[in-house]
């Protein structure tokens, strides 16, 4: 229980939950705060008292297989911050604010609320393939443009391998003037890029909407496509 994980002394560490943490007071904040490291793999994730304050890269080298947070362990994950009545997450861009105050009740729209929260921050999106060791993110998911004039998005890959990675991004769609982009990138373990993207519809496509797929080719393996949704500018 979080109780007991409050009465660990000054830099002891325990190992709980499938992660090792780290205690330590942070005088300098006041009397009651104590602030508890989460440390596995390298990846962080930092306790504030009740608050989850930080949350550096992906916090498992492994998500399915080195931890007791493996999918579907978002539950777990859900449960455990909620337990800590967090109110404030952050990630390396700086604090995310949440509602405040968070009300925790009722319990299931509390989970449901931060499970929508954390998901991106946590895991890669629900739709991923488990056997690929990278995730792709279009940014943004929708997209308005006009029949036959580029269009410019941008995708945000993802390395959880714990290994460098190689891989080559390309589209496909049978409604694109020109599908040749393909981008090559290396990632460093658990590093993350941001892709420009560019493509063009068809000026004499029929539909008022379509979908272009962004995939990867790893080691001769191409991944299942992730789609941008584009829709007729009116």
């Amino acid at each position: 229980p979080v109780s007991s994980v409050a009465a660990v002394r000054e830099g002891q560490v325990l190992h709980w939950r499938g992660a090792d943490l780290e205690f330590h007071e942070l005088p300098e904040l006041g009397a009651g705060h104590q602030m508890m490291l989460m440390v596995t793999s390298g990846a962080r994730l930092l306790f504030l008292g009740d608050a989850l304050i930080e949350l550096r890269r992906f916090p498992f080298a492994n998500p399915y297989y080195s931890c007791d947070f493996r999918p579907p362990a978002l539950e777990r994950v859900t449960s455990l911050i909620a337990s800590l009545k967090p109110t404030h997450i952050a990630d390396d861009q700086g604090i995310r604010e949440l509602k405040e105050p968070f009300d925790p009740a009722p319990p299931l729209a509390w989970a449901a609320e931060w499970r929508k929260r954390v998901a991106d921050l946590l895991w890669p999106p629900p739709d991923m393939s488990r056997a690929d060791p990278f995730w792709i993110r279009p940014l943004p998911d929708f997209l308005t443009a006009r029949w036959g004039e580029p269009v410019t998005a941008s995708v945000r890959v993802r390395n959880y391998s714990g290994s460098p990675l190689a891989l080559t991004l390309s589209l496909s769609c049978d409604q694109l003037s020109d599908a040749s982009w393909k981008k090559s990138l290396e990632l460093g373990p658990w590093e993350e890029a941001v892709v420009p993207v560019s493509f063009t519809v068809k000026k004499d496509c029929p539909f008022s909407g379509v979908g272009v797929g962004i995939a990867a080719v790893v080691r001769g393996r191409a991944s299942v496509p992730t789609q941008f949704v584009v829709h007729k500018a009116k």
